[in-house]
């Protein structure tokens, strides 16, 4: 295994792009390696540092920009490429603990912080918000040319997979409805999928560096990451303000509110891990919860309202529960 970042990002980029470009095969498999795709950047930034995330940052834009075009390569370069780099970048951060006028005195007195991983995920979460942003923006800078974009798109598709036989015709009344449910969706559904995809490429990333034993940072305690209480309230205020607010105002900030939602998604779950550490049914309990979430839905959202409240009132704390 090479210890030049140069090399290491070289590699990741080309593997990267391939995962990429793996969609144009059009089969499941292909869908699946490009959800793949930021995996590889993540190993290089993890595990050689900032300089290997940026050096595959340029090598996997520029292997799409010669195989598809300058659009692709903006695509991939701003939603894979680039956040891979500012993720890597605020995971080596680190301070030495202490009083820094004794650090030449007691220097074995002062301990590393590393950055927090509960600001590492409100990073992730900003980001996927702003993709969807930017996903809006490019679809219409007014909420009617949103409407009129998304709607033709919406026509083609259907009108295809008419042709191919996947479904019958529908109702004009029910294509309406159809069609006026994944307007208002979309930019929500962009930053959940986008954050959900790095969320997990992440972690991948992360154990597979950490059995390679190149992890520079320790592993930390998942079920202690911890969320500012302004988080919480700044949630809460986006969701109400994404129904309020009408127009494209209140598309962009739903988009926000869908990548936040992730984010205290996965604290609910922290807190969850944590709090059922004591109980013998630990395993059947989590189990049901995961179950809830991702075969019925309706179970996100109690895991979601425990994540938003928990840096309120500091659940975990108040449960003082020895490590495992």
């Amino acid at each position: 295994m090479t210890k030049n970042p140069y090399i290491a990002g070289l590699a990741a980029g080309c593997v990267a792009a391939l995962l990429y470009l793996s969609l144009a095969t059009g089969s499941g498999m292909g869908l699946l390696l490009f959800y793949l795709a930021p995996l590889p950047g993540f190993i290089a930034g993890f595990g050689w540092g900032v300089r290997a995330a940026g050096v595959a940052a340029l090598a996997g834009t520029g292997l799409i920009l010669a195989s598809l075009g300058f659009t692709p390569a903006i695509a991939y370069g701003v939603s894979l490429a680039v956040p891979s780099v500012i993720i890597t970048n605020f995971a080596s951060l680190y301070r030495l603990s202490g009083d820094p006028s004794q650090q030449q005195e007691e220097p074995e007195q002062r301990q590393i912080e590393w950055y927090p991983v509960g600001n590492l995920m409100l990073i992730v979460a900003l980001y996927g918000g702003l993709l969807a942003m930017m996903t809006v923006l490019l679809l219409g800078t007014s909420y009617e040319a949103y409407l009129d974009k998304v709607g033709s798109q919406l026509d083609l598709i259907i009108s295809k997979a008419i042709e191919a036989g996947f479904f019958k015709k529908l109702k004009p009344e029910v294509m309406g409805q159809y069609k006026s449910v994944v307007q208002a969706i979309l930019p929500a559904s962009t930053a959940v999928l986008w954050c959900l995809l790095a969320y997990i490429n992440m972690w991948i990333a992360a154990h597979i560096v950490r059995l390679s034993e190149k992890l520079s940072r320790p592993w930390p305690d998942l079920s202690r990451i911890e969320f500012s209480y302004k988080s919480s309230f700044a949630l809460i205020g986006l969701f109400f303000l994404s129904f309020s607010m009408p127009g494209i105002g209140g598309l962009i900030l739903s988009g926000f509110a869908g990548a936040m939602m992730i984010a205290f998604l996965l604290m609910g779950l922290a807190v969850l891990h944590y709090l059922t550490r004591p109980y013998p049914a630990r395993g059947l309990i989590l189990f049901g919860t995961y179950i809830t979430i991702f075969f019925i839905g309706w179970g996100a959202i109690f895991v979601i309202i425990l994540g938003v409240v928990e840096p309120l009132v500091q659940i975990r704390r108040r449960a003082n529960i020895a490590p495992s």
